[in-house]
């Protein structure tokens, strides 16, 4: 038996998830909808320029948030945003040296870098002792990363994943380093630290936009693209609610009872 007030919303689940998976199918047929430019991501290529120019390196961090955790899938999206950082980095001949606090994904990251130098032909110019295991707590990840930044005076600094109290601590480490900070992250209670200490920022689904932008991922874009689809459909049914109700009948507001 269905719970009272659940029905309508199992009904959505099932449209929206719907949606989710017609636009991905389009998309892996080649039909992929656009993204929107984001700033934070044009941003990339101005720090590692700037890097280039100073003759500095860059850090990047995905946070704390890991692979195996309910936060995963931002630190996906960091991961994305890295394997592209380091395509740009590869082309200036810039080091980026990466903060790891997980083990597991040293293998991913490793692989990452060799993928993307190979991918602008210098794949010799990868040097795998810029990603640093620095253990498995928000502490060592905090001291670590300020180490990192503080002894290679890096000019660009890139936060950008599932992040905690550690960001307040590596932003301000960058800002020390007068480096141009970009940052993202989805969890809602970083954002204005983040928004505070950074140039550029991606709020919130940026992060999942940038991911899929910088990988052109199918899978990735159409689950945007669906999503996007599904808050068209949530916004019209409000509006449809809103006026009948004005028009003194509550039919349609009463079936978001059932």
């Amino acid at each position: 038996m269905i719970q009272t007030g659940r029905l309508t919303g199992f009904v959505l689940l099932i449209v929206l998830s719907a949606l989710i998976l017609y636009v991905i199918q389009r998309a892996r047929k080649g039909k992929i909808p656009e993204i929107r430019k984001l700033a934070g991501l044009d941003a990339i290529e101005e720090a590692i320029g700037r890097c280039a120019e100073m003759g500095r390196p860059a850090h990047f961090s995905t946070g704390w948030g890991g692979l195996s955790t309910e936060w995963a899938q931002q630190t996906i999206a960091g991961l994305s945003v890295l394997g592209y950082t380091y395509r740009v980095a590869a082309r200036y001949k810039v080091p980026v040296h990466y903060t790891c606090c997980w083990a597991h994904m040293l293998p991913l990251v490793y692989d990452l870098g060799r993928e993307a130098y190979l991918a602008e032909g210098k794949p010799e110019e990868f040097n795998p002792d810029t990603i640093r295991y620095v253990g498995d707590s928000q502490l060592t990840l905090m001291s670590g990363a300020m180490g990192t930044i503080a002894r290679e005076k890096v000019a660009a600094n890139f936060l950008i994943g599932a992040f905690f109290f550690e960001a307040i601590q590596l932003a301000e480490e960058g800002f020390a380093t007068g480096a141009i900070q970009v940052g993202g992250t989805a969890r809602v209670y970083q954002i204005p630290t983040l928004i505070a200490t950074c140039d550029y920022v991606l709020i919130g689904e940026e992060l999942f936009a940038a991911g899929a932008y910088v990988t052109r991922d199918p899978v990735q874009i159409g689950s945007i693209g669906g999503q996007d689809l599904g808050r068209l459909v949530a916004f019209i049914l409000t509006v449809i609610a809103v006026l009948s109700v004005s028009f003194g009948t509550r039919i349609f507001v009463d079936l978001f009872k059932l």
